[in-house]
């Protein structure tokens, strides 16, 4: 069981990891990210299994905090992504492989490589 200050300080932890992840995705550092997600798993692991501390005032801003911090690695992963997909269709079309890219009933993008399994993981 983990206490308020351990907590805290856990929190604190994985907003300092997703920060360098963000100045990592910003200036493209692979070895940066590469080397902060073990940290960051650790720390997400450590405060899923702990109980949820009685709230105070510091541990809100930072959970506030952390929340923003994953919301602002998520638009830079897909301003990335974006970029990607853009050189992606250019080189697919000039090589005559371009995948069909039309909008669904649900405004979604149908076809286009996001829905491609390109087993990158």
């Amino acid at each position: 069981m983990m206490d308020a200050p351990a907590y805290r300080q856990t929190l604190k932890t994985l907003n300092e990891t997703l920060r360098a992840e963000i100045a990592a995705l910003e200036s493209g550092d692979i070895s940066v990210l590469e080397s902060s997600t073990p940290a960051k798993l650790a720390a997400i692991s450590a405060l899923q299994l702990s109980p949820i501390v009685e709230s105070d005032a510091e541990t809100d801003a930072l959970i506030r905090e952390g929340a923003e911090l994953c919301e602002q690695a998520a638009l830079r992963v897909n301003l990335l992504l974006a970029g990607v997909e853009r050189r992606l269709a250019v080189l697919s079309r000039a090589a005559g492989h371009a995948p069909e890219v039309r909008y669904g009933r649900n405004g979604r993008m149908d076809g286009g490589y996001r829905t491609l399994d390109l087993d990158c993981a």
